[in-house]
């Protein structure tokens, strides 16, 4: 009879411990965790830093990226700072108290420059180096220039924004009239 009561005390124990749930064994615990990254966008915009004007060729400015890569729904605008000395896309450069214009333009149609305005956008992911835009700068116009040493200085940003409604039909379809 003590095997039959040894017995039914070891089963009636594993009874009582499935009918309670798990025990934790020696207090120990289990954290389970997942956790999403937010999508990063990343780019190399080149453009360069200085640009001789020709008195008698228009000059050209690339505007180029590389290593882009975006986050989903995302593009990449770039635009003539507000504040850049730029109207009716003509460019005023300055020596003392002399200036000179120049005319600006976009692109291979020749598009408008203005202050704050889009001058190259994309939404396209790409490692190699590729121009979005070219801006062409005519040589400056003046009948007698006084001597000396004209310049600007040309602010660019570049931001993300949306895809959808800015660069095409709204379907994050792109595309880019600057060039």
């Amino acid at each position: 009879m003590k095997k039959t009561a040894i017995g039914s005390l070891v089963v009636g124990s594993v009874v009582a411990g499935m009918l309670l749930g798990s025990v934790p064994v020696n207090g120990e615990e289990t954290a389970v965790s997942y956790t999403v990254a937010e999508e990063v966008s990343t780019y190399t915009l080149e453009i360069p830093a200085t640009l001789q004007l020709s008195k008698t060729e228009t000059v050209e400015l690339p505007i180029q990226v590389s290593d882009v890569s975006l986050a989903t729904g995302k593009g990449l605008r770039v635009r003539m700072a507000a504040g850049t000395p730029i109207a009716d896309s003509k460019l005023t450069l300055t020596s003392g108290d002399d200036t000179l214009t120049a005319a600006i333009t976009n692109g291979t149609e020749g598009s408008s420059v203005t202050q704050g305005g889009v001058i190259a956008q994309t939404a396209t992911d790409t490692v190699d180096l590729v121009t979005l835009t070219t801006l062409k700068v005519a040589p400056p116009s003046a009948s007698n220039p006084s001597p000396g040493d004209y310049t600007e200085t040309l602010t660019f940003t570049a931001s993300l924004e949306s895809t959808g409604g800015i660069y095409g039909g709204g379907d994050g379809t792109i595309t880019n009239p600057y060039n």
